[in-house]
């Protein structure tokens, strides 16, 4: 009876989350340790990238593709691609680019 409970509670908050989102476009924020790899460094000096800027990309962009995110600013956007890397438990970011 208790885990009926859980899983219906489960359901009415992912039906609600999936609503807010659609209606007024707020997304819940995409949770995980992040990790980046040394062409990820690379590429993000050679854009002038932030650490925190990929973080915002991570947490708050849209999923284009599987394991690509991209957010739009107001002039410019931000992409990175990334992997679960099971052995540290956390998201490893791959490469970024700005344009």
């Amino acid at each position: 009876m208790l885990a009926s409970l859980a899983f219906m509670k489960q359901i009415i908050l992912d039906f609600l989350s999936d609503t807010l989102e659609q209606i007024f476009g707020v997304k819940t924020p995409k949770s995980g340790k992040l990790g980046i790899t040394y062409w990820g460094v690379k590429r993000m000096n050679e854009y002038g990238i932030t650490f925190k800027d990929l973080e915002d990309v991570f947490r708050y962009g849209e999923e284009v593709k599987p394991e690509m995110i991209i957010r739009k600013y107001q002039n410019y956007q931000i992409g990175l691609t990334y992997k679960y890397h099971m052995g540290d438990d956390r998201y490893m970011i791959i490469t970024c680019w700005k344009r």
